[in-house]
């Protein structure tokens, strides 16, 4: 698993601890739920990416296999990003697999003229 980060070292975000991490465990379980060793996973088909966000939607291609799941992950991680103000997509990478990517605003720092 390839998980990277273009934070710099002091990095601070405001928000709700515990729905973040909830965040990043969601997108974190997907990929390993979602990737097979053998390749870089099974992929959404392009045509479904814009549905991977709607609630109880799951890709054709993972209802046909015995991957068990609620169609509901990628819904939360949504609301999450969107309820800090931030946002994440889905990309189709061109071979089997997806890219996702969560942006969220950074903090700003309370200056004083001190």
């Amino acid at each position: 698993m390839d998980l990277r980060t273009a934070a710099v070292p002091t990095l601070q975000l405001v928000g709700d601890r515990a729905r973040l991490r909830e965040l990043l465990s969601i997108m974190l379980d997907n990929a390993v739920t979602f990737t097979r060793v053998t390749d870089t996973g099974i992929g959404i088909p392009a045509d479904e990416l814009t549905r991977v966000f709607e609630r109880f939607h799951r890709a054709g291609n993972v209802r046909e296999e015995t991957i068990r799941g609620s169609g509901l992950g990628l819904t939360i991680a949504r609301s999450i990003a969107h309820a800090h103000r931030g946002t994440i997509e889905a990309f189709a990478t061109g071979d089997p697999g997806t890219t996702f990517i969560v942006r969220l605003p950074l903090a700003r720092r309370n200056r004083s003229a001190g």
